[in-house]
């Protein structure tokens, strides 16, 4: 798991890691990283939060959506750092088809190897 990501407060890009803030700021050393990394501040360290572990409906999926700053009243960081927010969501009907046409596809692609594996002379 990545130890450390941030968010790039003015334009909400995000998530960035330690090496792209050091393309912008190349005075910052590769020997600065993880707790002696001087996040700038133009940039905001996101405390990541696991995914919640409930029960999910069969076309349900929790998404990683864009990070709450400090302050905000749902984050309960007690660091005063950015934080993850998991929102459930249910696939659409054209997410559903997607994925059961993927499934079809690699049904038909192992047939196809197996009938070429039982036809190759051997």
């Amino acid at each position: 798991m990545v130890k450390n990501f941030y968010i790039k407060i003015e334009t909400m890009e995000w998530p960035r890691f330690e090496g792209d803030i050091r393309l912008e700021h190349p005075e910052i050393t590769e020997e600065q990283t993880g707790n002696t990394f001087p996040c700038p501040q133009t940039y905001g360290l996101v405390e990541y939060i696991d995914k919640p572990t409930d029960e999910l409906g069969t076309y349900e999926y929790y998404d990683m959506d864009t990070p709450i700053p400090p302050g905000h009243p749902s984050n309960t960081s007690a660091n005063n750092n950015w934080q993850i927010v998991w929102t459930k969501k249910t696939m659409t009907d054209e997410e559903i088809e997607k994925i059961n046409q993927t499934i079809q596809q690699n049904l038909e692609a192992r047939r196809q190897a197996k009938a070429n594996t039982a036809n190759t002379p051997g």
